[in-house]
């Protein structure tokens, strides 16, 4: 028997020294036949959960987001089939009847609309969500209505599907808006960590390509300007909180008043309104939502939008408390009227914050459009906002270059690993002794290292550290035949940013270009240096660098070359 017949033992259960005894193969041939059959099972299983894995599902939701209208219509086509089955089964009382029947009617439309939300969330669009509803109704309810409803009924099912559309409409907003709108504020959030973790080599070769196209760029029309912001919503924006409560003061006024009209004893407040008055309510709650739909874009903030809804929900509690019959202190006291205070509460909010969010990704929208088209006015903002970033807020700052004297010569005539480890503890020395004086080691290429001090006063004291440390580590650490000299170079000047970022600046090369003219053993500082130093205890060293005189802390010297 061969492998292919202990592959199929093994898979069929057979224990592995009973499938060597039957196939007459090794033990350890038939442990690796086995560990391949493991192997290749994992592979199975990996391929599956990459099949399930964020990236496949994010193509799957590309895909339906492309034709998101259809794929609204057809989730929620399958739901309305799926109730109206349901129905039927229990109908002819094959199925429970009881609370079973509704229970799986609101799951199954929390389910899509779960998925639906999903969609809107990727997406990130406010106006697909809002051109969905019609969409998510004909496929629940209207279709499958359509397909049961009898001759007689068919003027009464119109008229109470144009009503259930109009009612269900805020349930079905109040998911899919802010879905919509966190989705977009999400991929904005995004895009902005992205552009801050842009290293400065990627930022500069962004700037290079913006000034590129600028330079190509002919004057259009403004794109990116938004009537959301507007002079309207700029006028509006001023006093924004007071004239949120202004309106809502008025709306619950004309409320009062319209309460007192039709219903003077206030059974409405704890039963069902009358007609008109029910009427008149449902137009001041369109009003309400839209005053602080207007409100929340003339904020010009989440935060702000958030605070114009709670001045939305509080001031007509406090307009309720005028003791006019039947209202006052017992009526905003009431049960009824907590609740109301807290849904409204909560449901001001979600407009608010979807209403701004909205806002924000609608002019982000229009600002990469004016990107793309290559709008003068917006490239200028988009390459001046990129030279700020790159030119941060210049700080004084001082630079120790210190290096090995050489160290070459020194790996070459010595073990390799007694050279490996001798440099290790070097470079660790440097960064504990300059750690002690607020030195931040930038860069440790080659031998020494660069460092980077708040003060000249700082570096230099870390600088004589170093020169009296090596006395001590060529005695007690040193493993090398030969001990370690060092030179180093201090110069201050003004740098932008991290010296990480800024690698090729003037401060770091004239500290390099001092360090390898001084002699070994000693300090070179530049005159730049020395003026904010005790200039006693220095001495001229006779030569310029980069235009700087250089002068030398010639009484501190370590071993001799």
């Amino acid at each position: 028997m061969d492998s292919t017949s202990a592959a199929e033992l093994l898979v069929a259960g057979t224990p592995p020294h009973e499938v060597s005894r039957q196939c007459g193969l090794r033990a350890d041939f038939v442990d690796h036949v086995q560990s391949a059959l493991i192997d290749s099972a994992y592979i199975r299983r990996s391929s599956f959960q990459e099949s399930l894995s964020s990236d496949q599902v994010l193509q799957r939701f590309q895909g339906l987001a492309k034709r998101y209208l259809l794929t609204i219509f057809l989730s929620s086509l399958g739901v309305g089939a799926l109730i109206e089955v349901f129905q039927f089964l229990r109908d002819r009382k094959m199925m429970m009847d009881g609370a079973i029947g509704p229970a799986i009617t609101l799951t199954l439309i929390a389910a899509v609309l779960l998925f639906q939300c999903l969609l809107f969330a990727h997406m990130g669009v406010v106006r697909r969500a809002l051109w969905a509803y019609p969409f998510f109704y004909v496929g629940v309810v209207a279709l499958p209505n359509l397909v049961t409803i009898k001759g007689s009924d068919f003027i009464s099912t119109i008229v109470g599907g144009l009503l259930a559309f109009v009612a269900l409409a805020p349930v079905y907003y109040m998911f899919a808006v802010p879905s919509a709108a966190l989705g977009g504020y999400a991929r904005i959030r995004n895009q902005s960590l992205r552009q801050n973790k842009l290293s400065r080599q990627q930022m500069l070769e962004q700037l290079f390509e913006l000034r590129a196209r600028r330079s190509g760029a002919v004057p259009s029309e403004a794109l990116v300007k938004s009537r959301f912001t507007g002079p309207f919503f700029q006028k509006l924006g001023r006093q924004v909180f007071l004239k949120a409560a202004i309106m809502s003061a008025l709306i619950a006024i004309t409320t009062m008043a319209l309460v007192l009209l039709f219903d003077p004893k206030g059974n409405s407040l704890t039963g069902a309104p009358s007609f008109w008055l029910g009427i008149s309510q449902l137009v001041l709650m369109a009003i309400s939502v839209t005053s602080l739909v207007l409100v929340s874009i003339a904020a010009g903030s989440p935060v702000r939008a958030l605070l114009a809804a709670f001045i939305f929900s509080v001031v007509p509690l406090a307009v309720y408390t005028i003791p006019a019959k039947p209202f006052g202190i017992g009526y905003i006291t009431s049960p009824t009227a907590l609740f109301g205070a807290v849904f409204g509460l909560v449901f001001y909010n979600i407009i608010a914050l979807a209403t701004s969010l909205a806002v924000m990704i609608h002019i982000n929208s229009k600002r990469t459009e004016a990107l793309t088209a290559n709008q003068p006015d917006v490239l200028d903002q988009e390459i001046g906002r990129l030279q700020e970033s790159l030119s941060p807020p210049s700080r004084r700052i001082c630079v120790m270059d210190v290096d090995a004297y050489q160290s070459s010569r020194m790996k070459q005539e010595n073990d390799p690993f007694e050279s490996e480890w001798s440099f290790r503890e070097y470079q660790a020395m440097i960064s504990r002794v300059v750690a002690r004086y607020l030195g931040v080691v930038h860069s440790t290429a080659g031998d020494g290292a660069i460092v980077g001090f708040p003060t000249s006063a700082d570096a230099l004291r870390a600088s004589i550290a170093l020169q009296a440390e090596i006395a001590v580590f060529n005695v007690r650490v040193n493993r090398l035949n030969v001990p370690f000299r060092i030179r180093i170079g201090l110069h201050t000047g003004q740098v932008q940013g991290s010296l990480d970022e800024i690698q090729f600046t003037e401060v770091i090369d004239v500290a390099a270009h001092v360090q390898k003219a001084v002699p070994v053993g000693t300090i070179g500082v530049t005159n730049r240096t020395m003026e904010h130093l005790d200039q006693h205890m220095f001495s001229a060293a006779g030569m310029k660098v980069d235009g700087y005189d250089v002068y030398v802390v010639d009484h501190v010297r370590g071993p001799r070359p």
